[in-house]
């Protein structure tokens, strides 16, 4: 099954994990008026669908966000709604958030959501070390149940981007209560959900402890059935398709789309990912390094922007259609052959260019392309591999390299306090600020935007980050790889035709 690495803030993976859970029915290709069964592939194995569990492959995180709901989601700008939430409350203080979760909604199995099953998820999390290092928000964060239809959170210092968190999917306490963190990983609910979402598990089907296929019924209104089957190998899917035991082909591979898009009633789905970057580090922590020149790393934006180059650059990393973006007015006056001669200016054959890259395709892919484009119009270059290991000594720690590419995905709040504050610059100690880069303009919006819960003061502050981005360049950001559906034209899968903040967001049902 295909999985994608992203920047964690574990330090393994670096991902804002919190991120992975919004459920967005504003991005969804319309399923009114269906009544057929649709059939997907999908390649590998299914893992869990538990949202506790559920971290980085790409189809559990899919299916958990159909399957379970958390108390918020967002819209197409990325401003919190309601899902299990009817309404919240935040003190003056910014400490205490009150929740009050809308009143007659069940779970799959008839039983009452209640403010218990709220207070059980998020304490489990807390009670379990081996959770909590991949939800490490919830230290410091204290969950009350005021009565059945209230909880309350109340956290140790103020954090404005705390309502994203609220996004966790929640689990029905009459299911797991009972369970240690040994029955709790190894329990069948894990794959045969009893959630909330748009859609619930009906049946699933095994052979020799493979499972076979899966049947997904609707919830609320929706009127298509969801048969999952799965294969070993890519090739199976296309052959699949083919004879026509399957109808959609899900996150579809280079070549899927190469053998079937452009078979006659066909149609494919191509979802960009707007809360994921290709982002690139630039190394400005060591003067000897050629990447701490600010003239550099202009030289190299102005190089790649005018580029004939699949690597399309973003203007900074919140997408333009983020509440919280503010466009940097970018022009670049100059053609491509004056940008290139201003970027030969610091080529040295005797210290190339280190090109650092994650282990993952995708950032490979990118990093194998600048090369190419560098070493096109003879600036010395090459690329190194560079682990996800934040073990003093290793490359990534010592920032043996002077750029470095990784999958970067940001939470839903447009806080990125832990990228580019000069605090955060000790990778060792969980810092993720790569590029080494202090400013204190940055430092003084970023502590602003977290604190404060006006919505005026934080659009403010994070446009001066916007521009210390643009103007300082500790990054650049490439747009991210879209997610490829691969459909009959007869069958409406459901799956995003807008942007999704996610690649695990392209599966995608309304469940309000």
């Amino acid at each position: 099954m295909r999985s994608r690495r992203f920047i964690s803030l574990v330090g393994v993976v670096l991902v804002v994990v919190v991120a992975s859970y919004v459920i967005t029915s504003k991005l969804i290709s319309a399923i009114q008026g269906i009544t057929s069964t649709t059939t997907y592939a999908v390649v590998g194995q299914p893992g869990t669908f538990n949202p506790l569990l559920a971290r980085t492959d790409t189809f559990d995180l899919a299916m958990s966000k159909i399957l379970y709901r958390g108390l918020v989601t967002f819209d197409a700008k990325m401003q919190p709604l309601g899902d299990l939430a009817e309404s919240w409350t935040i003190s003056d203080d910014a400490k205490i958030y009150t929740v009050t979760i809308k009143q007659g909604q069940t779970w799959d199995d008839g039983e009452p959501i209640t403010t218990q099953d709220i207070a059980y998820t998020y304490n489990f999390i807390k009670q379990n070390e081996q959770i909590k290092l991949h939800f490490p928000f919830v230290d410091g964060v204290d969950v009350n149940i005021v009565n059945n239809e209230k909880v309350e959170f109340v956290l140790d210092e103020a954090f404005s981007p705390f309502l994203s968190i609220l996004q966790l999917g929640i689990l029905p306490k009459h299911i797991w209560g009972e369970m240690n963190l040994s029955a709790f990983t190894s329990s069948k609910y894990n794959l045969q959900a009893v959630g909330s979402g748009a859609y619930k598990v009906l049946s699933i089907t095994a052979d020799n402890d493979e499972i076979q296929e899966m049947v997904l019924t609707p919830n609320n209104g929706s009127k298509q059935t969801l048969v999952f089957k799965f294969f070993d190998q890519e090739s199976e899917t296309i052959t699949a398709f083919k004879l026509g035991d399957v109808d959609v082909l899900l996150n579809a591979g280079d070549k899927a789309t190469e053998t079937l898009s452009s078979w006659p009633n066909v149609n494919l789905i191509s979802s960009s990912v707007c809360g994921e970057t290709v982002t690139m580090f630039i190394n400005q922590e060591s003067d000897q390094r050629v990447s701490a020149k600010a003239a550099f790393r202009d030289a190299l934006y102005a190089f790649i922007a005018t580029s004939n180059t699949p690597l399309q650059l973003n203007a900074t990393s919140l997408p333009r259609q983020h509440w919280a973006f503010t466009d940097p007015e970018v022009k670049t006056e100059i053609t491509h052959e004056e940008a290139t001669n201003n970027l030969l200016t610091f080529a040295n054959a005797d210290a190339p260019l280190i090109i650092g890259m994650g282990p993952d395709d995708v950032a490979q892919s990118y990093a194998n392309e600048l090369l190419e484009q560098l070493q096109g119009v003879g600036y010395p270059a090459e690329t190194k591999e560079i682990a996800l290991n934040t073990a003093e000594g290793g490359a990534l720690a010592s920032r043996d390299f002077d750029v470095v590419i990784f999958a970067q995905q940001f939470s839903q709040d447009p806080d990125q306090y832990q990228f580019w504050h000069s605090t955060q610059t000790d990778i060792t100690s969980g810092g993720l600020n790569i590029s080494g880069y202090s400013n204190r303009r940055m430092d003084k919006a970023l502590e602003d935007a977290r604190t404060s819960i006006d919505f005026n003061v934080r659009k403010d502050n994070y446009a001066s980050m916007e521009l210390r981005l643009f103007e300082d360049k500790p990054a650049l950001f490439f747009a991210a790889p879209s997610v490829k559906t691969i459909a009959r034209i007869n069958k409406s899968p459901i799956v995003a035709t807008q942007c999704i903040w996610s690649p695990s967001d392209y599966l995608v049902g309304d469940s309000n």
